[in-house]
């Protein structure tokens, strides 16, 4: 059979990955705005009188409730970068004389894969929030801590998971030691998310014997909880505006095809991979790879429709920063 005449490349019409990827960076950064917001304005609508109230009295899961509206945050920041992406690429596709055709955000398929993505991102949140938040209330009881002590611990542990909580839960314990245990002193100063500030405080109470203040130990424990909550929203930020970003892109060349402006045959897609030595190596292998539309790329771990696929294994996209190009045959 007589293989396919190659296409010059004024054949193609070419989607470049930039335009993703400026997207994306706005949406990371907006979407980490947010969740650090989130938990900023939570923690200080937790009063820990009451908090303190409400684990003494067994109410546990009303305390549990508060933390739903950071995730509802998250939720909405992540439906807004879907829409963005979508009429981004609409605007490219009419303005490139490809598709006339406008981003219908209230399609039912788009409204769907939203609603899917909100309740999905929502669940997720919350699960993990509360296990931090549950490891936090139950090692104030394991070590008899007092209500307020107790109280103290949630709110330490709200916008983080649950391994970030053991760690800041480690760290206040060797700050408690210090001046008591010879290693505690170094425990705490080893912690990349430490305050450098204190340190000379530490070292010091460490020379001389003494236990660190009570109130200087809150605070260093409060730096560091920022710290990991800035991190925390780093991550998600990225994770979240890759998958929202790129599932409006998907949508609007869905719909752009659904009404007849595109041929689904006229589009080739090139997997783009960020070789700067911290890619996967999963997606080093994908780099430069053409697909159709509709076709998956095949890893190790499973297929992927595009980077941030919510359904793609999770070891696929957390934190991927990689991108698609769109090649469209002109007609």
């Amino acid at each position: 059979m007589a293989s396919a005449p190659l296409l010059k490349a004024d054949d193609y019409i070419d989607d470049p990955a930039d335009r993703l990827n400026l997207l994306l960076d706005q949406q990371e950064a907006r979407i980490a705005v947010i969740f650090r917001t989130a938990i900023s304005d939570l923690k200080d609508e937790l009063d820990l009188n009451e908090l303190a109230d409400l684990i003494e009295q067994g109410r546990v899961n009303e305390a549990m409730d508060r933390l739903q509206y950071a995730a509802e945050q998250l939720g909405s920041a992540s439906n807004v970068a879907f829409i963005t992406a979508g009429q981004s690429t609409s605007d490219f596709l009419r303005g490139a004389n490809v598709a006339r055709v406008v981003f219908n955000a209230v399609n039912l398929n788009a409204v769907a894969a939203m609603q899917a993505t909100r309740l999905e991102l929502i669940r997720e949140f919350t699960a993990e929030q509360r296990k931090a938040a549950s490891m936090a209330l139950v090692s104030g009881v394991e070590a008899g801590t007092n209500p307020i002590a107790a109280a103290r611990n949630f709110r330490d542990s709200v916008g983080l998971t649950s391994t970030q909580w053991t760690h800041v839960a480690s760290y206040r314990a060797a700050l408690e030691r210090v001046g008591f245990d010879p290693q505690a002193a170094e425990n705490a100063l080893g912690r990349a998310l430490r305050d450098g500030r204190t340190d000379r405080s530490v070292m010091a109470a460490a020379r001389a014997g003494r236990p660190l203040p009570a109130d200087k130990i809150d605070m260093m424990v409060r730096r560091y909880t920022e710290r990991y909550v800035k991190h925390r929203a780093e991550v998600i930020g990225r994770t979240e505006a890759l998958r929202a970003v790129n599932q409006g892109n998907e949508e609007a060349y869905r719909q752009a095809i659904a009404a007849g402006e595109i041929n689904a045959d006229q589009l080739r897609r090139e997997w783009r991979t960020r070789l700067d030595g911290r890619e996967r190596k999963t997606h080093m292998l994908l780099n430069g790879q053409v697909k159709g539309w509709g076709e998956s790329w095949v890893t190790e771990n499973g297929e992927i429709k595009y980077p941030g696929d919510p359904d793609a294994p999770a070891a696929e996209t957390i934190q991927c920063r990689c991108a698609l190009l769109t090649r469209i045959r002109q007609r």
